[in-house]
């Protein structure tokens, strides 16, 4: 019971327990270490169907830093599969073709594979392949 100070200060529709609402079921303390699917579902798909472009760019080590992948994209020089994109969410699956400018001359390379982490130059290499 809150006290008659609290009462007087906050009015009498205030009780001394906080949150005043019931928290969801994933914060709960029996549910502790389980995760709801939204939690899940979207970081999990997208290692196994999909990649973001430009994490995948980065990790294919077409630039140093992510960021700069980023605004690759964003100046909308990069196609996917002969579309233009500007997006650098979009996304990118094995089998499609990508055309980026780099370094003053244009790639044309095939996705082989999803990148699992940013690995060294040799294990970059084996996410694509030149196509021309």
């Amino acid at each position: 019971m809150a006290s008659a100070s609290f009462r007087l200060r906050f009015g009498p529709h205030f009780s001394h327990q906080w949150p005043p609402y019931p928290l969801r079921s994933s914060h709960n303390a029996t549910n502790f270490g389980e995760r709801t699917l939204r939690e899940t579902a979207i970081p999990e798909t997208e290692d196994r169907d999909w990649q973001r472009l430009d994490k995948w760019l980065w990790c294919a080590r077409f630039m140093r830093q992510r960021s700069d992948c980023t605004a690759l994209v964003a100046r909308g020089s990069i196609r996917i599969n002969r579309q233009a994109t500007d997006k650098a969410h979009a996304r990118l699956r094995i089998g499609d073709v990508l055309t980026v400018p780099v370094h003053g001359s244009v790639r044309v390379v095939r996705v082989v594979a999803l990148a699992a982490r940013r690995g060294p130059t040799a294990e970059a290499r084996t996410l694509y392949e030149e196509i021309s």
